[in-house]
């Protein structure tokens, strides 16, 4: 049972999560059984008939792996949701060196907003952010010399 003040945003979340599976081509029977509920009541959880539990809400993204829903959850956190695609094992490190670069680009972003944020960029702040950036650039390098190397 949800508190009475969250309940309205469970309500929101399961109604966004089982119409994006539907978008996705996932049938009511499907989800009924992957999450051992009943194809009914997939259905109001998608209407907002219903408010979800924790382990439908979490059977459902284990099944559906709502990207929709987490950009959603993510923006009311100020964060950003970046899907990686899928690719075969040889293109692995790649993708790690990828992920790596955004890791470090959105620590910069992250720390250049909390810098700012009081509207003066103290020294410290500066040395800070200049190691973010340095960070930063050491991974794009990597990946671009992981880009190199595979260039045939």
């Amino acid at each position: 049972m949800c508190k009475p003040a969250f309940k309205d945003l469970a309500l929101e979340l399961g109604m966004e999560i089982f119409q994006e599976g539907k978008d996705k081509g996932f049938d009511d029977n499907d989800l009924a059984e992957f999450i051992g509920s009943k194809p009914s009541s997939i259905k109001a959880y998608r209407y907002g008939d219903s408010t979800p539990s924790l382990a439908v809400f979490v059977g459902a993204w284990k099944r559906i792996k709502p990207i929709r829903t987490l950009k959603k959850l993510a923006s009311w956190s100020n964060c950003v949701v970046i899907q990686l695609p899928e690719v075969e094992e040889g293109f692995g490190q790649l993708i790690q060196h990828t992920g790596q670069v955004m890791k470090e680009t959105s620590d910069v972003i992250e720390k250049f907003g909390k810098a700012i944020s009081d509207g003066i960029l103290e020294n410290k702040e500066i040395d800070e952010l200049e190691k973010e950036i340095e960070e930063a650039i050491e991974a794009l390098v990597q990946l671009k010399l992981k880009l190199e190397k595979e260039r045939k």
